[in-house]
């Protein structure tokens, strides 16, 4: 079985008049690689992809596929097949029509076009027999998303990229189809890289993972890497939820209403604590901060509760099990405890 191929950028920027889109970015996904690129809009992401699909071209920078360079091949010579955000589906041609539209155009006879359709079709589990001759609009949103990464297989690429291709779908079929997307990227073995602002969706895809924030790469890594590590407070808020504190540090403490937490900083620092990190009730052990505050909010959100609780100036929001609703109620005094460890400090962000 083959295997995608190495993509690799150096140093790729892009500029629309006087706002830089990419600023230097330097990005490794390796062949076989579901590789996520996660940023809020306007971050730089999509403007990535067009480049690597040869649908934009760089101002500086180069682009190279399985080692060659191709910052000046074009789209169609690209080893690379695109799903696009708003699928580019014709609702007047039928899914057979639609997948095997490429292949038209390159002028490939009607039994191999048969032949790829049907197979690309197993691939994606719709059956040839039931859907081929469907119309697109006689289709569900999941099933209109399953012809698009069909007709993207079916020029057989190396590398498939994926602009927000399940952001207009209800949440299970999201979750379906991304189960389904994880099995065909592991079957076929395909370079794949997947573009969304949707943390989850990236938590739950990605081998490894890119955040991105105004045109740069800010922490390439697992998941879990980035998540239990992040770089920076944006990181820190931007994959997961979390309290992020501003405070004044010095002689090796931070002060958080009247409370002393221990710091290597000094000056204007900003703290990262999770929501799972923080516990309610007495400190168990002399390394952890202890602080007391009151209850603002309590939320429901199924096996977890998220309760926000005001300390000073500064809320936290406290992740716990759910049941724990039954016993704290807003307006009451509570003990808040987390481990040193737990926490991130950072120098605020320019």
């Amino acid at each position: 079985m083959k295997k995608g191929l190495e993509l690799r950028l150096e140093g790729v920027v892009k500029k629309f008049e006087n706002v830089v889109a990419l600023d230097g970015v330097d990005l490794k996904v390796e062949g076989g690689e579901l590789f996520a690129i996660l940023g809020p809009s306007g971050c730089g992401k999509t403007t990535l992809l067009r480049i690597v699909a040869g649908l934009t071209a760089p101002d500086e920078g180069r682009v190279y596929i399985g080692g060659r360079d191709v910052t000046k091949t074009p789209a169609y010579e690209r080893p690379v097949s695109m799903v696009f955000q708003n699928l580019a589906l014709f609702p007047h041609l039928s899914v057979y029509k639609n997948i095997a539209f490429g292949m038209e155009l390159r002028g490939l006879d009607e039994s191999t076009m048969e032949r790829r359709v049907s197979e690309v079709m197993e691939l994606v589990r719709l059956p040839y027999s039931e859907f081929a001759h469907r119309r697109i609009n006689q289709l569900s949103g999941g099933q209109q998303q399953r012809v698009a990464i069909a007709r993207a297989l079916a020029k057989d690429p190396e590398i498939l990229l994926m602009d927000e291709p399940f952001s207009h779908l209800d949440y299970k079929v999201k979750l379906e189809l991304i189960d389904e997307l994880r099995r065909l990227q592991r079957e076929l073995r395909l370079t794949t890289i997947y573009v969304t602002h949707d943390q989850n969706d990236a938590m739950m895809l990605a081998d490894r993972l890119a955040v991105m924030n105004n045109g740069r790469v800010l922490q390439i890594g697992t998941p879990m890497e980035v998540y239990s590590n992040p770089a920076s407070p944006f990181v820190a808020s931007f994959l997961g939820e979390a309290n992020i504190l501003r405070l004044e540090a010095s002689e090796g403490y931070a002060r958080l209403d009247g409370l002393l937490i221990p710091v290597s900083e000094e000056g204007e620092i900003m703290i990262a604590i999770r929501p799972e990190h923080i516990k309610i009730g007495q400190a168990e052990s002399g390394d952890q901060v202890s602080v007391e505050g009151i209850v603002e909010d309590r939320v429901f959100m199924g096996p977890l509760a998220k309760i926000v609780v005001r300390v000073g100036n500064q809320k936290l929001k406290v992740y716990s099990e759910s049941r724990i609703i039954q016993r704290i109620r807003v307006g009451e005094a509570v003990q808040l405890h987390w481990s040193t460890a737990e926490m991130k400090v950072y120098k605020p962000e320019k």
